[in-house]
């Protein structure tokens, strides 16, 4: 995951019991219910920037 995708507002925590690791994806989808049209990380269109209450108190 980029530095960009980190900060934005669709970005959603995965995490795999396998490997013991929380893994970071684009939630775009899940949210908007519609097929990203654009590929994950720095050629995102549709990033925006997550803003403060928005941010998951347990990361």
């Amino acid at each position: 995951m980029c530095r960009k995708c980190s900060k934005c507002k669709y970005e959603t925590p995965v995490y795999l019991k396998e490997n013991s690791k929380l893994l970071h994806a684009c939630g775009y989808n899940l949210i908007k219910f519609t097929r990203r049209p654009c590929p994950a990380g720095e050629q995102c269109t549709v990033y925006e920037v997550r803003r403060r209450e928005e941010r998951n108190p347990w990361l």
